[in-house]
């Protein structure tokens, strides 16, 4: 009976040892250890998340478009090649920025310079006709280029008397061989756009003349009291008042 009640006071005892031991780690009361558990759960779970937000922000080359971080996002200041933003060397064309790009030529200067025909006065050697024209005065505009204004256009053969020319095909200017001072004949036009006067007489010649009376010009010759110039046709005496050097007789001949 004593060993009895022994062994229960022990059983009670080992009991509430063992509450007393699992009130301390939060056994035995679900609300309070559950409490526990989730709010540890809870702050690990956002220490993990602020330290993702922190790699999210401002971390270097991560294409978020911050300035200076690599990433190679154009205009952002970071220095990259072709970004546009100004940087020395950096290839993206702009002049001075030490790539090596130049820009055009000073016009102005009197040196012709690259994208420049002249430049000033210097003309680098050229002229009307070096630009195809037939003549006039070449010129540099104010933009550094050619001036042809003042060049002449070869116009010749178009049937119109034009600057520089004595006359244009058929277009003789109303001029004819006694107008210019020759005897009878036809004017013509050479290809060249200048008065023939080949096909002109001398002057005086078909002009009256005697015997002793000399003709108006020193190229005629008066045969049967008249002046002729000796051309084909004409009546002659002797070879030499023959413009062909051949009479074809001595007193009635002919020149041939």
């Amino acid at each position: 009976m004593q060993y009895a009640r022994s062994l229960s006071l022990v059983g009670l005892m080992a009991l509430l040892g063992c509450t007393a031991a699992t009130e301390g780690l939060g056994i035995g009361d679900g609300d309070d250890g559950s409490e526990t558990w989730a709010t540890e759960d809870t702050a690990t779970e956002g220490g993990e998340g602020g330290e993702a937000g922190s790699e999210d922000a401002g971390d270097t080359g991560d294409g978020d478009g911050d300035m200076g971080d690599g990433d190679g996002d154009t205009g952002d200041g970071d220095g990259d090649p072709g970004d546009g933003d100004g940087d020395p060397g950096d290839g993206d064309g702009d002049t001075g920025d030490g790539d090596g790009d130049t820009g055009d030529g000073v016009c102005g200067n009197g040196v012709i310079e690259d994208g420049e025909d002249c430049d000033g006065a210097e003309l680098g050697g050229a002229d009307c006709l070096s630009e195809g024209f037939v003549g006039g005065e070449l010129a540099c505009s104010g933009s550094c280029g050619f001036d042809t204004s003042a060049c002449m256009v070869d116009q010749c053969g178009n049937g119109v008397i034009d600057e520089g020319e004595s006359c244009d095909g058929l277009d003789l200017g109303d001029a004819d061989c006694l107008s210019l001072g020759e005897g009878p004949g036809t004017v013509s036009c050479t290809p060249g756009c200048m008065l023939d006067l080949s096909a002109c007489g001398l002057e005086g010649e078909g002009d009256g003349c005697g015997v002793f009376d000399a003709c108006p010009d020193d190229g005629l010759y008066c045969h049967w009291f008249k002046c002729y110039d000796g051309s084909l046709g004409d009546p002659c005496s002797s070879d030499n008042q023959c413009l062909s050097g051949d009479c074809s007789g001595v007193i009635d001949g002919s020149c041939i």
